[in-house]
């Protein structure tokens, strides 16, 4: 096994063991449907994403062929090489405030 597969593993079942302890920090947090007005359902829709996430990640890691693990990493990865390459924020201006005082 080379560390190329080797790294991809690991993603793998770290990908699994993160969307298990969403999954299940959803599940059991009595306040799941939301604090207030703006929030209000939201906890259980996104069980629901990480249920699906945490199949399709353990379906990919039980099935026998080689680019499934790769897969699977990309999926875990993707989220963070989005966040990366999404730099909108850093366009933005940041103008200093006007602060009046009485």
């Amino acid at each position: 096994m080379n560390y190329f597969s080797l790294a991809a593993n690991i993603i793998h079942w770290l990908g699994i063991a993160f969307a298990t302890f969403g999954v299940l920090s959803l599940l059991f947090d009595p306040h799941r449907d939301g604090g207030d007005a703006a929030t209000q359902g939201l906890g259980t829709p996104f069980m629901y994403i990480g249920m699906v996430i945490l199949a399709i990640l353990i379906v990919l890691k039980i099935i026998p062929y080689p680019w499934a693990k790769y897969v699977g990493a990309a999926i875990v990865l993707s989220p963070l090489v989005f966040i990366k390459l999404n730099s909108t924020w850093r366009s933005i201006p940041i103008r200093p405030t006007k602060c009046r005082h009485l």
